[in-house]
């Protein structure tokens, strides 16, 4: 099996490489292009996309021209990793920074392969609190953590459903259900209202009428759920036929077109939970004026794959070399001050990290709820 997804890598590659044999230095971004998560994958090479277009437009970076090669991992694990040892080994294709990838399982592994390598890598959405504390050359990781949901779901909870039975939801398969699960019991746990919350495994629960028959019966009135958009979108359709009173609380990486296909029109009790948007950010103000200008708008991950390309590209420009390693030592020893240092960090040393905000979905568009953080 391992086998035909390095043949399949390297075919890819090499299909890929016969269109981009000019560049003279490459960006990889490894993202699901495919499958239930196609359209965050989609959104971060658009933004990715759009960053190499301005800075190939005023003259490359150092003189040299970038290009993308984008890289379909279906947020599978193992080609993933599959994908980290075909980059790290060919040097026809080797990149100088890889952007991903956007499923974070295996992140370790996969960041000691890059670090091994001398190729830097953005991580551009959430890890683990336990790999945002992991020491990696060349790694630059976005300013939160998973577990930062199931804080900030409770924060929520808190102030304004104190009292309400409260039901937890998860899947093993998703990514990051483990953590922000963990994070939402801990924080039931530490302020004394663990009898109010209780935990549901999608896996203990062949039949999901009997799991929403469970919930509604025994009297949740709020349900935060980490599963796969397809059967959180059926769970949510199911409790809400019999109570359409119920809460729902769900991450925004859900929202996928499986997701709307499944869910019906129960889209009113539901609230979505995402990183924000960014485009209040003071250090982005000036490049998403001169964006807007030229008729390009950001929404949703197109941001932050825009400012994972600008992230190591100004670090290249203001080491003036682009050596890995002139580029590390210069990071390492403070030399270079980056402007979007406060929402990238380096290893273990993150300071403020960014608080989710809740969305919900009206007429198409996803729109800021009145849910705030006091």
């Amino acid at each position: 099996m391992m086998i035909k997804k390095l043949t399949y890598i390297l075919c890819y590659f090499v299909l890929c490489y016969a269109t981009v044999c000019y560049a003279e230095v490459r960006i990889a971004i490894v993202v699901p292009k495919t499958g239930e998560y196609k359209v965050w994958g989609d959104e971060l090479t658009i933004g990715a996309q759009t960053a190499i277009n301005q800075i190939n437009e005023t003259g490359g970076i150092n003189g040299k021209k970038l290009e993308l090669i984008s890289v379909d991992d279906t947020c599978n694990e193992n080609l993933s990793i599959s994908t980290a040892q075909m980059l790290s080994v060919s040097s026809s294709i080797k990149p100088a920074l890889v952007i991903g990838p956007y499923c974070s399982n295996s992140f370790d592994e996969i960041a000691n392969i890059y670090s091994k390598a001398k190729i830097f890598q953005v991580v551009p959405t959430t890890l683990s609190y336990h790999d945002t504390v992991l020491e990696h050359k060349g790694v630059m990781k976005l300013v939160s953590f998973k577990e930062q949901a199931g804080k900030d779901f409770f924060e929520i909870y808190n102030q304004r459903f104190a009292g309400f039975k409260t039901a937890l939801i998860y899947d093993n398969k998703t990514d990051g259900s483990k953590e922000t699960v963990l994070a939402v019991a801990d924080e039931f746990r530490k302020r004394g209202k663990s009898s109010l919350l209780k935990q549901f495994n999608f896996a203990e629960y062949k039949d999901l009428n009997l799991l929403t028959d469970t919930i509604v019966s025994s009297g949740y009135k709020i349900v935060y759920l980490a599963g796969t958009p397809k059967k959180t979108a059926k769970t949510i359709r199911k409790i809400s036929n019999i109570d359409s009173n119920t809460l729902f609380f769900i991450s925004k990486s859900s929202a996928t077109d499986a997701f709307f296909e499944n869910v019906g029109n129960r889209l009113d009790n539901i609230y979505f939970m995402a990183l924000p948007s960014l485009e209040d950010n003071i250090n982005l103000t000036e490049d998403l004026v001169n964006l807007r200008l030229h008729g390009i708008e950001f929404e949703g991950l197109n941001i932050y794959g825009y400012i994972a390309v600008r992230t190591w590209t100004d670090l290249v420009k203001k080491s003036g070399s682009l050596s890995y390693d002139k580029v590390l030592k210069d990071i390492q020893n403070k030399k270079i001050e980056n402007v979007w240092q406060n929402l990238f960090f380096n290893n273990a040393d993150m300071k403020n990290p960014l608080h989710y905000k809740f969305y919900k979905y009206k007429n198409g568009e996803f729109v800021l709820a009145d849910y705030k953080l006091l």
